[in-house]
């Protein structure tokens, strides 16, 4: 059923979002890990039942009853339908399935419509997750000083993922420009200075909404092959390098001795870490979740950002290394030193266009990357 972060009477109702997202993961373990003969049928089930369930306008529900269909009135149109879109394109993809296709493209041309031109940003974290609805935010009501929707960017993440997908599938270039213009808005959230006031360091990592206050969130690693694969499909090399900034940002909150001041942060907020712990990685920064000491809340997620760190720095290592023109990608002051060094090996091997090394090498010893 649903997860907690719903809006309240919705304890019957299946997320959607949810539910897709699972198996688009499902079917890049069959594509990219192992063939399990249970995958497809049981993915298949689940895109019979999710293509009933799209409107006429190519939208989705984001909340529905399992028995009877019912949709909830909530999050009718939202960028939540991305996912379906990228889900979608894998299935049709993989078993040939041109309803599907047509299906994503429906899709796509929904949020074309009505999502992007609004900004309108709303998934079920902008008002159920941690930053919840108060006097001055309200579910669907414009930001009254701003005039923003309240937005939180997984939204734009799914979108500048569905539309490459859409361009990837049908070849039309429309996408293609779609998928820049999302990729654009979401870039406003690739911080791009360090506060003094914030500890720990910050350059390149991604915040979360327009109303929340968390820095490096752990989605930056998903952020980082979503500029890759643009900048592999446009030859831009601005994306490249936020892409190599945002997989390094995905190992500022690793707890390590490279890593000394947020080392010292995660010992003071827990004192008994120790040496058992390294490779131990918060969520974000700054994330209040009740129990918040010197930007650190409590114990969760605590692999989140490294398993996406570690797929990241694996693909944009080798990536990297055989590509040329990226001076400057990484040269400003670090706070860390054994990862950034290899980092920053590799970025030096593609600026003097030597070949990719022939084996691993590995960016981090506390998580195996290479």
């Amino acid at each position: 059923m649903s997860g907690p972060r719903r809006p309240q009477g919705h304890e019957d109702y299946v997320h959607l979002l949810d539910s897709s997202w699972t198996c688009y993961w499902l079917l890049k373990w069959y594509r990219d890990i192992g063939a399990d003969a249970r995958i497809l049928p049981y993915v298949g089930a689940y895109v019979d039942a999710l293509l009933a369930l799209q409107r006429e306008d190519g939208g989705f529900p984001a909340w529905v009853r399992p028995d009877t269909r019912e949709a909830s009135p909530f999050l009718a149109a939202s960028p939540e339908t991305s996912a379906h879109v990228m889900l979608l394109c894998l299935y049709g993809k993989l078993v040939g399935d041109t309803r599907c296709h047509e299906a994503a493209a429906r899709g796509g041309r929904f949020v074309a419509a009505h999502i992007l031109p609004e900004g309108r940003w709303e998934d079920f974290e902008t008002y159920w997750s941690c930053s919840r609805e108060w006097a001055g935010k309200q579910y669907g009501v414009r930001d009254a000083r701003s005039g923003l929707y309240n937005q939180c960017n997984f939204g734009m993440y799914w979108t500048a993922e569905a539309f490459k997908d859409l361009y990837e599938t049908t070849g039309e270039a429309s996408w293609l420009a779609l998928g820049e213009q999302v990729l654009a808005e979401a870039s406003l959230y690739q911080q791009i200075w360090q506060p003094p006031y914030i500890p720990v360091p910050t350059i390149g990592g991604f915040g979360v909404m327009n109303t929340d206050d968390e820095w490096n969130d752990a989605r930056q690693s998903l952020f980082a092959l979503t500029y890759l694969s643009y900048a592999n499909l446009t030859g831009d090399e601005r994306y490249r390098i936020r892409a190599l900034r945002a997989m390094e940002a995905s190992f500022y909150m690793m707890y390590c001795p490279e890593n000394d001041v947020v080392k010292r942060l995660y010992e003071r907020v827990h004192p008994g870490f120790g040496e058992r712990e390294y490779g131990f990685h918060m969520e974000n920064f700054n994330h209040h979740d009740g129990t918040p000491v010197d930007g650190l809340g409590g114990v969760y997620d605590i692999r989140l950002g490294l398993r996406r760190g570690r797929r990241v720095a694996r693909r944009i290592h080798f990536e990297a290394a055989s590509r040329h023109g990226l001076n400057g990608a990484v040269k400003s002051k670090s706070y860390t030193s054994g990862w950034r060094t290899a980092l920053n090996g590799a970025v030096t091997i593609a600026v003097r266009g030597e070949a990719p090394p022939t084996r691993k090498v590995p960016l981090c010893r506390y998580c195996g990357v290479g």
